[in-house]
Formats: C-alpha cells, sequence, structure tokens
C-alpha cells in the first residue's frame, strides 16, 4: 500500500471511531476525499525529450545527408553515453551564468558536470 492509502485509511479510522469537535472533523474528511495530486512530475515533447538525449549520448543521433532526419543508433554508442544520468528541473526566468537572460522553462544538464552547462528545453 502507499504513502497516500495508509494516510487516507489513518483519517478514515479516526473519524469514523473517535469522537472530534466538528471543525477538526471537518478538515479531516477534506483531506480524506480530496483528489490526490501528482507532484515533482514534469511533461516534455519529443523534441524536448530528444534535446536532453543528444545532450547525454552526442553520438547515438545523427542527422541524414538532408538534414530533415535524425537517426538515433544506440547499439553503436558508448555505453558510457547510454549511462549518463541528466538533471531535469524547471527554472524561473533569470539570469544564466554568463550574465545573459535566461527565459523560464525546463532545462537539463548532465548530473556529473554541472559546470558545462544547461540546455532550455
Amino acid at each position: 500500500m502507499d504513502v497516500i492509502s495508509n494516510l487516507r485509511k489513518a483519517v478514515e479510522t479516526v473519524c469514523e471511531g473517535w469522537t472530534l469537535p466538528e471543525d477538526v472533523r471537518k478538515i479531516l474528511e477534506t483531506a480524506l476525499y480530496a483528489e490526490t495530486e501528482i507532484k515533482d512530475c514534469i511533461t516534455l515533447d519529443a523534441k524536448q525529450l530528444l534535446a536532453a538525449f543528444q545532450l547525454a549520448a552526442p553520438d547515438a543521433v545523427t542527422s541524414s545527408n538532408s538534414g530533415n532526419l535524425l537517426l538515433i543508433n544506440v547499439l553503436e554508442t558508448p555505453d558510457d553515453q547510454l549511462d549518463t544520468e541528466i538533471v531535469i528541473q524547471h527554472k524561473e526566468a533569470g539570469k544564466d551564468t554568463d550574465g545573459d537572460d535566461a527565459p523560464a522553462g525546463y532545462y537539463c544538464w548532465l548530473s556529473d558536470y554541472p559546470e558545462e552547462g544547461m540546455l532550455l528545453l
């Protein structure tokens, strides 16, 4: 059973078995029947995922001769690139490390080399 289910079960037990002040009961029942919100998740489109993948494994992605087709070849890509961890985080608008304006959005960077900079997805 997950954490949310455990908490709901505990609140349900308290509401059923205990005599509570009305305002406390109302707060607990509101928490019990509230919709659960998924936190710490992000939504990225395919272009953003591809940009993050290219950052981590640049040898895996090549362009066709016409330039309008990308080929992904993970079979011949070095394992160290495929094992590269990427951090993705939403950042508010501000300045980048060079002092240039940086818009709000999702950024990614290599977890082992944050000093190499971030990529706006």
